[in-house]
């Protein structure tokens, strides 16, 4: 059901598409032309002395995180860099792509590029998109087979690359500001889905770590992956479906425009800093890193890119005396197991936050995990998963919200050393991010911004929020949390779960796949 355009509509046939399109270079804006913007001009008038300082903003809030993105479109002057996993047509992404169309009305050059692993079935509402003048669009290592599931697995099968996907999650306004982390662009991600929503963590930046941002996405934009939408074969009138589309993006506008959802995302703090021009930026140095594009052929090359599993081993390794993590999906492996353990056998206090079976949205990723619990717990990690809902009122009564849901999954991929930098991204602790999929992040030296960061992690490893597993006297694991009253409980299997559903996640665990998870 992704889309990026409003008149998506199912092609019949056969459709493929051409990755050698034909397709131009083309840059961020840098230096001077950056710089001769209104964000530009701001961050000229507040930066700081020293060169090396960016500015860093946390977006915990799924709210504040909407407005954020909202907000840097409806600012920008020149230029819009998109890089995303998903990108879907429900109510929050359909009101990107209307502010996207309207930046592009006002003469703003909008690059878009996305996975192509959500992306079929959607070519004409693709194609419509791209055919603005002022918007591209391209697709990040597409399958040639549009159409016709036996064709399409016979691509995958005989094509090794197509197990290689985009993680990536950034958006950049004229060169000069980014948002990136772990939030796609869907209504899970922004507290507006109605069966669950995501716990996310992206950080704003406006400075010189921008510039790196922009680097890598020009590496990504201009390699050989990127194919454009023009490739597509037959070739859909994108020009009148463009127009017709711009109907449902008014609808939907005018849906949002006066909902519980908007009145909430306008009364953020957010968006009152905003308003006021008083928005707290955090100066400190930082670094954006980033997989290249060709990332399975460069698993041992360092060049023009950190291969992000020797990264946060070499991270984790500097620790000393505390290391915090939160990845919604946590397959540590022999060799990570033992990392980990080793570093509390080194006196380093090591507390890891990750979801339970009930509240993961990858059930076989949760199983693979699983078989490391035991090992991590003896050794002396703290291991805690999130509920899936958090404790009621001391009355049984669960709070009730005006839109989304109660029901929640850790999707914040964050990691604090010492309390004196902190790693925020798209990265998590799994095989697939770590060999297979392009992540990004951002490695920030602040001890402001790692404290805070870290209260966040240690406020949801609460019994209140999360189960805490502990061994028994037997040397078995107990899921350990609080009632509303903050009565301990104690659980001797996976909490929010059926006895089917166990069954069925243990099977998963039995498959040789942990290294595809």
């Amino acid at each position: 059901m992704v889309l990026l355009a409003a008149a998506a509509v199912l092609l019949g046939g056969c459709v493929t598409l051409d990755r050698n399109a034909p397709r131009a270079s083309s840059a961020a804006l840098t230096g001077t032309e950056a710089g001769d913007t209104t964000l530009g001009r701001k961050w000229s008038a507040g930066a700081p002395e020293d060169p090396q300082l960016s500015a860093f903003r946390l977006l915990p809030d799924n709210l504040e995180a909407f407005a954020a993105r909202v907000a840097m479109i409806d600012a920008a002057e020149r230029t819009l860099d998109l890089q995303y996993y998903i990108f879907t047509d429900d109510e929050t992404g359909l009101f990107i792509v209307d502010r996207l169309v309207a930046a592009a009305d006002r003469g703003v050059r909008v690059r878009i590029l996305v996975d192509d692993m959500c992306a079929h079935g959607i070519e004409k509402g693709l194609a419509a998109f791209d055919a603005h003048p002022q918007i591209e669009l391209r697709i990040f290592n597409p399958w040639r087979q549009r159409t016709g599931v036996p064709a399409r697995l016979a691509e995958f099968l005989a094509t090794p690359r197509l197990n290689h996907r985009m993680h990536n999650k950034t958006i950049i306004a004229d060169g000069v500001l980014a948002v990136l982390g772990g939030r796609n662009l869907a209504d899970a991600y922004y507290d507006l889905n109605s069966e669950f929503n995501f716990r996310d963590l992206d950080v704003a930046i406006i400075g010189p770590a921008v510039a790196e941002a922009n680097c890598l996405f020009a590496r990504f934009w201009n390699g050989p992956n990127a194919v454009p939408v023009t490739g597509f074969r037959p070739a859909p009138d994108a020009a009148a479906l463009f127009e017709a589309g711009r109907t449902r993006l008014v609808e939907n506008r005018e849906l949002m425009k006066n909902s519980a959802y908007a009145q909430a995302v306008l009364k953020t703090e957010f968006v009152e800093q905003l308003k006021s021009q008083s928005a707290h930026w955090v100066f400190a140095k930082g670094q954006v890193l980033g997989d290249a594009p060709d990332k399975p052929t460069r698993r041992h090359d360092q060049s023009g890119t950190q291969a992000f599993g020797n990264l946060v081993g070499e991270m984790f390794s500097s620790a000393r005396r505390e290391l915090l993590v939160s990845t919604p999906y946590f397959v540590p492996g022999p060799r990570g197991t033992k990392r980990l353990c080793d570093l509390v056998a080194d006196g380093v206090d090591v507390r890891i936050l990750t979801n339970t079976l009930a509240s993961n949205d990858l059930a076989i990723v949760h199983s693979m995990y699983a078989k490391y619990r035991l090992r991590l717990v003896k050794g002396g990690v703290a291991l805690f998963e999130l509920r899936r809902r958090g404790a009621p009122f001391a009355d049984g009564h669960v709070h009730k919200r005006a839109f989304g849901s109660v029901n929640s999954s850790l999707h914040a991929k964050t990691f604090v050393i010492d309390r004196e930098r902190v790693f925020i991204g798209s990265l998590n602790l799994d095989p697939r991010s770590v060999g297979y999929n392009t992540e990004v992040g951002v490695l920030i030296e602040s001890p402001e911004l790692a404290q805070s960061v870290a209260e966040s992690i240690t406020a949801l490893q609460s019994p209140e929020w999360s189960y805490q597993l502990v061994l028994t006297p037997g040397g078995g694991l107990n899921w350990v949390c609080t009632d509303g009253a903050g009565k301990e409980l104690r659980f001797r299997h996976e909490p929010d779960t059926t006895w089917w559903g166990r069954l069925g996640n243990r099977f998963l665990g039995l498959l040789p796949i942990e290294g595809q998870t």
